[in-house]
């Protein structure tokens, strides 16, 4: 449970960074499906290029917990996946109807 909550602390402090970079995409595009795709793909890889950079010290806080980067970026990417999805679908569903 405790790394569950680690790995949450991790995906919440690149939220904000993803969705404003998908907003950002989605709007150049002029394409309201283009925002869940970026939440999946552009945002995560931008998030973490940004933490990577600004706080690059704060993976040996997870190191020392036991959890590697690698597996920080996995499942903060798996995260972005699963809501995506979820976006991608009612977005789908909006421009049918």
């Amino acid at each position: 449970m405790e790394n569950f909550r680690l790995y949450w602390e991790f995906h919440k402090s690149t939220l904000l960074i993803n969705w404003v970079a998908s907003i950002a995409l989605a709007l150049l595009t002029m394409t309201p499906l283009y925002f869940p795709i970026a939440t999946m793909t552009g945002g995560p890889f931008i998030s973490l290029f940004y933490k990577e950079i600004t706080a690059k010290n704060e993976y040996y806080f997870y190191y020392n917990r036991g959890i590697s980067k690698i597996n920080l970026m996995v499942v903060n990417i798996i995260l972005n996946i699963l809501p995506g999805i979820i976006l991608t679908y009612i977005v789908l569903k909006c421009q049918a109807s």
